[in-house]
């Protein structure tokens, strides 16, 4: 037998840690964790005596993907005493070292030989695995199997499939009953994006955790979504400003650049156009994403050999040092000079994007482009809010201590988040032979999993959400 507990993702997308206990005959338990997330914001966690890791730990860690809301308690893991297996795809074992390294260099310590031995300490209990392959990663439960698959979110996103014997108790002994499969979605994509592979789906589940980071909202079109960011390059172009695009550095930038270089190849009004992407660890990582394009899809892998440039457009512009930066966010603000930045964090959550902001903000001429969802409590989210007040007074925003006047235009276009929308939310579900006994909504706010829930009920699915 076998239950689940939620350590994080249950009231918002922050933390995502998910425990499956299984138990079997003789009291055996086997205890594992999909994901050891961290909270992107420190109140996120909603309560400051929370643990960093939950006890007690468990065997193996299944890691659905490289963002840090997904592996962010990794070193906490360790520090407390985890010394089990990390199994992920295998680009995903590629991105994890890069992110744990920026997180503690962020926000934890700048001694280099520490961080190197917590690097190493992570390397050597990484386990990739390749996707749609069963193995068995307990010896002392050979009975569990677990499956990868593609989940289109970031390069080498899963959603991941547990199968077990199912042991219930009858006249006092534990006996072994069917096979059961658990699953757990992760974070999952769209399709039609410019590099990865679209989701799959399962065929058989018998208790589904799904994310609802998106339930209830509808995504444009691919079309939809590039003609939109066409509209506001050009108006751009033709104010004499710059466009501003806070972007995640793992996925999101490595997307936009993709589509950038195939919309400066159609309109030859881009042509001139800078691409400046303005982030040390958004370069290494889109380095990792040229070498790692086993992970791409098919299509992206033709456009590559064919001659296109997704992750290289032309006048692309890399800064890596903090005084190119400090020089590039004076010289744009001061001349106007049209190009577009793409800088971290996704949620304006500090990163050099915070700088940008404070400078050009201010000034009507530039653009400010969210390409996805801002969490509550962030200050993307609170941009966001003040530039749709209609009093001159009211949209303000604190930066950096200060009190800054929104005068640029701000634009949001959802549909170049790497979440699924609610069909396609709904879609994951479609191939099922098998009604779940329930359905459990995480990662998304009340609303989100309230829309999904009530969807997923009309299709006759048994869906709640954990408290």
């Amino acid at each position: 037998m076998y239950q689940i507990s939620h350590h994080g993702a249950v009231h918002g997308v922050d933390g995502s840690l998910h425990e499956l206990t299984w138990r079997l005959e003789k009291q055996e338990i086997h205890r594992f964790w999909i994901d050891c997330g961290g909270w992107v914001r420190k109140s996120a966690s909603g309560s400051e005596n929370e643990p960093n890791v939950p006890q007690p730990l468990p065997e193996a860690i299944f890691v659905t993907h490289a963002h840090f809301d997904h592996i962010g308690r990794v070193p906490q893991a360790l520090v407390a005493g985890f010394k089990g297996q990390i199994y992920a795809s295998k680009a995903t074992c590629e991105l994890i070292p890069a992110l744990i390294e920026e997180n503690l260099r962020l926000e934890w310590t700048r001694n280099r030989r520490l961080i190197t031995k917590v690097l190493k300490l992570v390397e050597t209990l990484l386990r990739p695995v390749s996707q749609k392959q069963w193995f068995r990663p307990i010896d002392d439960f050979p009975e569990l199997r677990v499956r990868f698959h593609p989940a289109g979110h970031i390069l080498g996103s899963s959603w991941i499939e547990f199968e077990g014997p199912c042991i219930r108790k009858s006249n006092g002994k534990y006996l072994p009953t069917a096979q059961e499969n658990v699953v757990f979605s992760g974070d999952l994509g769209r399709s039609q994006t410019a590099l990865l592979p679209a989701p799959s789906g399962p065929v058989k589940a018998d208790l589904l955790v799904l994310e609802s980071t998106y339930g209830g909202k509808s995504h444009p079109s691919p079309g939809q979504r590039k003609k939109e960011l066409l509209k506001t390059l050009v108006h751009a172009l033709e104010n004499e400003g710059s466009i501003l695009v806070p972007a995640f550095s793992l996925g999101r930038a490595q997307e936009m650049l993709a589509e950038l270089d195939q919309l400066k190849r159609s309109d030859r009004r881009l042509k001139d156009l800078e691409i400046i992407l303005d982030s040390p660890i958004a370069l290494k990582l889109t380095e990792l994403h040229r070498k790692l394009q086993y992970a791409w899809s098919e299509e992206a892998r033709k456009r590559w050999q064919s001659g296109a440039r997704p992750l290289d457009p032309e006048n692309f512009t890399p800064i890596e040092s903090h005084q190119d930066h400090l020089r590039t966010v004076r010289y744009l603000a001061q001349t106007g000079r049209p190009a577009l930045v793409l800088a971290s964090s996704g949620m304006c959550e500090g990163g050099r994007i915070v700088n940008y902001l404070e400078k050009m903000l201010p000034d009507p001429r530039h653009d400010l482009v969210f390409l996805g969802y801002q969490a509550k409590g962030t200050l993307g989210a609170a941009i966001q809010n003040a530039s749709k007040k209609k009093s001159v007074r009211s949209r303000r925003v604190i930066i950096n201590k200060k009190n800054i006047e929104i005068r640029a235009q701000v634009t949001t276009i959802s549909g170049y988040s790497a979440h699924a929308d609610h069909q396609g939310l709904i879609k994951f579900t479609e191939k099922l032979q098998n009604l779940p006994r329930e359905i459990r909504l995480v990662h998304g706010d009340q609303r989100a999993k309230n829309a999904l829930r009530r969807s997923l009920k009309d299709k006759g699915f048994r869906a709640f959400c954990p408290k």
